[in-house]
């Protein structure tokens, strides 16, 4: 628990650390509604990434079950292997197509 409590400081205090200092010019632009397209950029990009990280929880778990499948049944660890291999690879295809859509929206749009 207190590693998790140790991740979430070091994470709030990046946060806080690399966030543009507030000014009148951007309350000025906020008002104006640039400033909303702005944040719409990122809050498209953040969701667009929790398809990355909800990929790298299936992969935990596909992971595992393979890792017992393997242990219950050593014999069919080649078929389990390859099998298993190819789940990652075609999850791991949804990751990248995410990564890139978030880099689309920060850069193009």
């Amino acid at each position: 628990m207190s590693s998790f409590i140790d991740i979430t400081n070091v994470i709030s205090s990046h946060v806080e650390a690399n966030l543009p200092a507030v000014s009148a010019e951007n309350v000025q632009s906020l008002a104006n509604g640039a400033g909303i397209a702005y944040l719409g950029k990122y809050i498209g990009t953040g969701i667009t990434m929790l398809a990355a990280g909800a990929v790298g929880l299936m992969q935990g778990f596909s992971t595992a079950n393979a890792v017992q499948a393997v242990a219950r049944n050593p014999e069919a660890q080649p078929k389990i292997l390859s099998t298993m291999i190819v789940g990652l690879a075609l999850a791991e295809a949804v990751a990248i197509y995410a990564l890139i859509v978030s880099i689309l929206i920060i850069f193009v749009a």
